[in-house]
Formats: C-alpha cells, sequence, structure tokens
C-alpha cells in the first residue's frame, strides 16, 4: 500500500513567486500546524493553504496547493533530540535544512 503524498509550494513569511517546495506523507497540512526541521530545529506555523496563483510559484509545474507559513517558537536542543529519536533522523554531511520535516501536532498527540 503506497502512502498518500501531499505536496505544496511553499511560501515563509512574505515572499513572491518561490522556488520552495514541502512534502508530507502522514497527514495534508492544516492551518495553525506546526512543522519543525528536524535538522536545525526551526517551527513554522502553517497559516493558510490556497491555491496557486500567477505569480505565487516559480514554474507552473510546483504543486499548485501553496502553503503560506511564518516563524513559529524554535525547539529548544532537548526537544529537537526527542523529536530526531522518534523519527529516527540522522542527519549526515550531505543533510541541508528543508530536507526532513516533522508535522509537530502528530508528535504530541498519542500514537
Amino acid at each position: 500500500m503506497k502512502a498518500t503524498v501531499y505536496k505544496y509550494t511553499w511560501k515563509h513569511e512574505i515572499a513572491f513567486a518561490t522556488r520552495k517546495q514541502l512534502e508530507f506523507r502522514k497527514v495534508p497540512l492544516q492551518p495553525g500546524m506546526v512543522f519543525v526541521d528536524l535538522l536545525n530545529g526551526r517551527a513554522y506555523r502553517v497559516h493558510s493553504i490556497f491555491k496557486a496563483k500567477e505569480n505565487d510559484r516559480f514554474h507552473t509545474a510546483m504543486p499548485e496547493d501553496v502553503v503560506q507559513t511564518f516563524p513559529a517558537r524554535p525547539l529548544t536542543d532537548e526537544e529537537l533530540a526527542a523529536l530526531r529519536e522518534r523519527y529516527k533522523f540522522q542527519p549526515n554531511e550531505l543533510t541541508g535544512p528543508g530536507e526532513e520535516f516533522a508535522i509537530l501536532d502528530l508528535v504530541t498527540t498519542p500514537s
């Protein structure tokens, strides 16, 4: 059984056409959700999700769904370590920011 992949064009803070994209596999993003970069602990709150207009994405091949985010409270070192352990995230020299994310709401909800 193949998991559904939710793809988004990502606009962080105030941005015009963007080249950034996001993917999540467990659930689609919803306004109010917070997701975290597992490499650096930066957290992002989803402000809105909408269909792309002409100037929202760099190229029409990018996802049609756009997620608009703003900064959320970054995780402490302890919170980030616990999240990395839960997701079995092992960064290496090739891992860069923006490559691995976890939805914080899923982490705090019992499985």
